[in-house]
């Protein structure tokens, strides 16, 4: 979530840069209410789709 947010707040590339880098690159990570971010997707947001129920 907080490399979503500061994405779009566009904060200091090279920190953003660490975060990523700190990341499994297999896992996808629940934003909840944040996963309408804009930059949500490209941090491993969860698909909020899969979240719906029916």
């Amino acid at each position: 979530m907080f490399g979503a947010i500061g994405t779009h707040l566009g904060k200091n590339a090279t920190a953003l840069k660490r975060l990523r880098a700190s990341l499994n690159p297999f896992s996808k990570f629940d934003f909840g209410m944040l996963a309408g971010l804009p930059h949500a997707q490209a941090w491993q947001a969860k698909d909020r789709r899969s979240h719906e129920t029916l």
